[in-house]
């Protein structure tokens, strides 16, 4: 399905906006230059991991159960699970440094685990298990799928971000003709928009490429050594109340923060969340 995005009364100048958060899928992430765009695209903006990668880098392949690897492996068009083996032992040689650098971000299993921007709401690790749970694949649970099971971790976090107007990064594997979370969303029941040509795209189009080359890493797309998608998730449930937030660790355990732990009511059901959501996506070119 293709469409097009209606003008806007008014739009802010690419000069002087700031860059919006990417967030990173798995098979970009998994794929050959994976630490090294988080490393580039991290220099001129924030950046931001999925968590289904903290699990594999710290308890590798055996996190994906038995014959896990295997299915991740085929999913990701790898040529098998020594592939899959040797990207992973790359993220683990490159951590160190990158869980250090003060751009990249994450959300993981826990509070004490996670690495959020300074300032964001602590309710945002609930908020995105609640987005994470309401991710039902259409038809019911049919067999593991270690891949979609990623996609729906790096959807959630994106959707938890919404306020912060993220943009998804999501790679083309090889013989798609749609980024791997388009693929997903569509399992999920999440209906998605390709945009036309026209005005409109480049506007939404164009800051991205200027980010691309600022990193200097547009030279990969331009060349198809790494074919990428973007996607933004419309969310008109997202400015729904955060629900009651777990306490950071970073505060005394005797003084919790009153703002951040102040009980909002019950939890909104994850698949309200995703009520007549939408994902607009084009590829990178």
């Amino acid at each position: 399905m293709t469409t097009d995005l209606a003008p806007g009364a008014d739009r802010r100048g690419r000069a002087g906006a700031a860059p919006p958060p990417l967030v990173l899928d798995l098979p970009l992430l998994l794929g050959p230059f994976g630490p090294w765009l988080v490393q580039r695209l991290a220099g001129n903006g924030e950046v931001w991991l999925p968590r289904a990668l903290l699990r594999w880098i710290e308890e590798g392949e055996t996190e994906l159960g038995d014959g896990g690897a295997a299915l991740l492996a085929v999913g990701l068009g790898l040529r098998g699970e020594e592939d899959l083996s040797a990207a992973l032992g790359l993220w683990r040689a490159a951590w160190p440094e990158l869980a250090q650098e003060p751009r990249v971000f994450w959300l993981a299993d826990a509070p004490d685990l996670s690495r959020p921007r300074k300032g964001l709401p602590a309710a945002l690790l609930d908020r995105m298990d609640e987005f994470h749970q309401g991710l039902e694949r259409v038809g019911g649970e049919g067999p593991p799928d270690p891949l979609l099971d990623a996609e729906r971790d790096c959807l959630a976090l994106a959707a938890a971000l919404s306020r912060e107007r993220p943009v998804l990064l999501s790679a083309l594997l090889g013989g798609r003709t749609v980024p791997a979370a388009v693929d997903a969303l569509e399992r999920f029941g999440v209906a998605s928009h390709r945009l036309e040509e026209g005005e409109q795209r480049r506007h939404l189009v164009e800051p991205l490429l200027d980010r691309l080359a600022a990193a200097r890493v547009l030279g990969l797309v331009a060349c198809g050594l790494v074919r990428i998608g973007f996607v933004e998730l419309c969310l008109p449930q997202a400015p729904r109340p955060l629900p009651a937030a777990r306490a950071w660790p970073a505060a005394p355990l005797d003084e919790p923060d009153e703002l951040l732990l102040a009980d909002n009511g019950p939890a909104t059901e994850g698949r309200e969340l995703w009520r007549d959501a939408v994902a607009i996506w084009d590829e990178l070119r």
